[in-house]
């Protein structure tokens, strides 16, 4: 029976053949493939071309079987979750070959099988270092152990006959002697790890790594930089590809012989789909032939594409060379340039508060910016805390990596902000907020022309931030009519305390209503819910439904707001021109969970919030559109817009250019985290759980809950989001910009937070 492995991740690390040369220097090396330069990358953004050999970190290889390259970042993909994160595997280089160093008794991999397997055999290539022994198990069960020689690399073998295995996940773990009393450094190293079926083993076996597959192939005199596999090869690399997005390579056949080269799109339920197949003949007169293929029908689809080799002959290898996604190159679709850009984050805001989701006729003010703008519907925080949320807007990049990850934290000084980009351009700025959160005692008060706070203590309504910010607008234009302005507004949005009188409230539903939600110490109390141990106070469909009834009516005086400041905008000529912005930060959450917690749980229901933009001019009104959009598009639209330049390790799109249509080529994971907890979305499938721990998957659009597990059943779509969130998480941990800095929260800030419910 030939071995089948399913879907598992292969490190592409240098150096196969030339690993022989045993004797010359030994010294680290990077990874062929570096991480992405920044976490949760858009794979391929909105650009015209992004090559495949920039994302092999996240395909799967196999060559008769599963081999991996231990020292690679993919091969950390395969880690038992609880090791993924250790630095015990360093890469080496000996000469023109690699190895790992192995600096851990203990090294553990999964490996998926598609159908149950009888027997396996499990091969190394390894050396001896410190370690005299090593000892393989699969699933706990020891299949054996071989003594090592130190600084002598050979291939040791072991097979597991007695028990089969069954489909599903499996575990092969090294163990390693501990040496020498009293030696140090590390226990071994080694290059590669096979799993395979007896009848494909063979002494002769080269392991498929990245140097071996990875190369400058020249045919026809024509370099082309290629993935080049020999016979029973695959790379398999996974894609959500937009409707656009087209496939170009070169067909060669590099040495003496012949081959047939395969390109096929794998579906989630199994469909195979043949995009290309050609048979490619090698030897002296050898070129190259083109393939251009469009991968626009799977748009909307988590597909594997596919470059396989069959039946070849002789001594050559199939090239595909420069592998490439791409799209028809036409002008990029920005956002129109402006002089003025308005921001409205509004707290605990879910998508049913407002229009289109919430009612149009109670909130006009919302629906009139519906009807002059555009809708995005998957728009999803990076955090549950807001304050990493505004961070993300004004910053461009992603809790990991601003540092501000926790509601005790601030954003550090040595993080830098749109409005210090727009300030150092001669930009006016000014922020106003009436949320605790984003008080200067966390780090939101530098460089703005005008910063002013209105604490939920004092007697000011909840809409004061935006008739502040309505005066200061009017002062600047007419102090500076030709400035370019740049307006950030926090508002308080549905979260308590509400600004509700006692006889308004008395006469909202239910009737005669004396549970805990009081208008005024709503927050207080909820906090004080949170408090209990275990959480086992919940609230009542009467606590619920006052709840709503309060959080309506506080939002229709900030709607009114809003369409006065809509309206001085008007008034001011600046409206029809302006970039407008209305976002929430955290929503509130479902029930039963008790609602505006500081740092709750990453469900979709606090991470899913509404986002409403009016663009310069009348681009894209009355528009709605479904790309996953995110905190951090937030602040390249405004870069973009108010014409500066972005620095290099923001990651956002311009939401213009995704509204217009111009999407990821390879798709675009939405990476949401809280301390080690993480929350991975594509489309409808959500990757979650705590790093070190086995994440859960589920599909939403069945399964809103996300009850049922799929990790195990649902094989290549669960390590196609752990690998993105593996390489996110680790790009973020190697590039922080800083470091967490804690708030020092003064006397006045902490009775603002104590009255919104986030301090007991």
């Amino acid at each position: 029976m030939r071995f089948r492995v399913a879907l598992v991740s292969v490190a592409l690390l240098a150096g196969a053949a030339a690993c022989r040369d045993e004797e010359r220097e030994t010294r680290p090396v990077a990874s062929a493939n570096p991480l992405p330069a920044v976490p949760a990358a858009a794979l391929g953004g909105g650009s015209d071309q992004i090559s495949l050999l920039e994302l092999l970190d996240t395909c799967d290889v196999s060559h008769r079987g599963l081999s991996i390259d231990v020292g690679s970042p993919a091969s950390q993909t395969q880690r038992i979750f609880s090791q993924s994160f250790e630095k015990d595997v360093t890469p080496l280089r000996h000469g023109g070959g690699s190895f790992a160093e192995i600096a851990s008794r203990s090294v553990d991999y999964q490996f998926y099988l598609s159908a149950p397997l009888d027997a396996l055999h499990v091969s190394l290539r390894v050396r001896g270092k410190r370690a005299g022994h090593l000892a393989v198990y699969v699933d706990g069960k020891r299949l054996g152990s071989a003594k090592l020689a130190r600084d002598e690399a050979r291939v040791v073998s072991f097979k597991l006959s007695s028990a089969p295995l069954a489909s599903g996940r499996h575990q092969v773990g090294l163990r390693l002697s501990a040496g020498e009393r009293g030696s140090e450094g590390a226990y071994a190293e080694i290059e590669w790890l096979r799993l395979t079926s007896p009848e494909e083993a063979d002494d002769q076996y080269a392991a498929p790594t990245a140097k071996d597959i990875v190369s400058d192939v020249v045919l026809e005199k024509r370099p082309r930089r290629s993935i080049a596999l020999r016979d029973q090869s695959t790379v398999r690399c996974p894609l959500w590809p937009s409707s656009d997005t087209r496939l170009k390579s070169w067909l060669g056949f590099w040495g003496e012989g012949s081959g047939r080269a395969e390109l096929r799109v794998v579906r989630p339920g199994g469909d195979v789909v043949t995009l290309e197949q050609r048979q490619i003949e090698g030897g002296e007169t050898a070129g190259w032939s083109a393939i251009d293929v469009p991968l626009g029908r799977f748009a909307g689809e988590l597909i594997a594409l596919e470059f396989a080799v069959r039946d070849a002959s002789g001594v050559g290898r199939v090239a595909f060379g420069d592998p490439a996604l791409v799209r028809a190159r036409a002008e990029a679709a920005r956002v129109p340039p402006t002089a003025s850009v308005v921001l409205v984050v509004m707290s605990g805001l879910r998508r049913a508060s407002v229009p289109p989701w919430g009612s149009v006729a109670q909130l006009p003010g919302f629906a009139e910016l519906v009807r002059a703008g555009t809708t995005f519907t998957n728009f999803r925080a990076p955090s549950s805390v807001p304050g990493a949320v505004l961070a993300s807007m004004l910053t461009g990049v992603s809790p990991r990596v601003h540092s501000l990850e926790d509601p005790a934290a601030r954003l550090p000084l040595a993080v830098h902000t749109i409005n210090e980009a727009f300030k150092q351009a001669s930009g006016h700025a000014a922020m106003f907020t009436g949320v605790p959160t984003s008080f200067p005692a966390f780090g939101f008060d530098r460089s703005w022309d005008a910063h002013q706070t209105v604490s939920p203590v004092s007697d000011e309504p909840a809409h004061a931030p935006f008739t502040l910010a309505e005066a200061w607008l009017k002062r600047d234009v007419e102090a500076a009519p030709e400035a370019r302005r740049f307006l950030l507004i926090h508002a308080r949005g549905v979260h308590p305390p509400w600004d509700v009188p006692k006889e308004e409230a008395a006469l909202m539903k239910p009737e005669e209503y004396d549970g805990v939600v009081d208008a005024r110490r709503g927050g207080i109390s909820l906090g004080s819910l949170r408090s209990h141990a275990k959480g086992t106070r919940r609230l009542s469909t009467d606590d619920w439904t006052r709840l709503r009834a309060l959080e309506l009516a506080a939002l229709k005086k900030q709607d009114a707001a809003f369409a006065h400041l809509a309206k001085t905008l008007q008034t001011l000529g600046l409206w029809e021109n302006a970039l407008v912005m209305v976002a929430g930060d955290v929503a509130a959450g479902e029930p039963p969970a008790i609602p505006y917690h500081p740092a709750g749980p990453l469900d979709e229901g606090r991470l899913n919030v509404p986002l409403l933009v009016k663009f310069p001019g009348r681009a894209l009104v009355g528009k709605e559109v479904s790309v996953p959009v995110t905190a951090v598009d937030v602040a390249q639209t405004v870069l973009t817009a108010l014409s500066l330049e972005a620095p290099e390790l923001i990651e956002g799109e311009d939401l213009f250019g995704l509204a217009a249509g111009r999407l990821p080529l390879g798709g675009r994971p939405l990476w949401a985290t809280l301390g080690p907890h993480f929350a991975t979305r594509v489309g409808p499938w959500r990757l979650s759980g705590q790093l070190g721990a086995t994440p859960h998957l589920c599909e939403l659009g069945v399964d809103p809950a996300c009850v049922d597990n799929l990790f195990d059943a649902r094989a290549f779509i669960a390590n196609s989001l752990w690998k993105w969130t593996y390489l996110a998480e680790q790009a973020a941990r190697s590039k922080p910009l800083a470091t967490r800095e804690p708030a020092s929260v003064d006397a006045e800030t902490s009775a603002a937070l104590a009255v919104w419910g986030d301090v007991q």
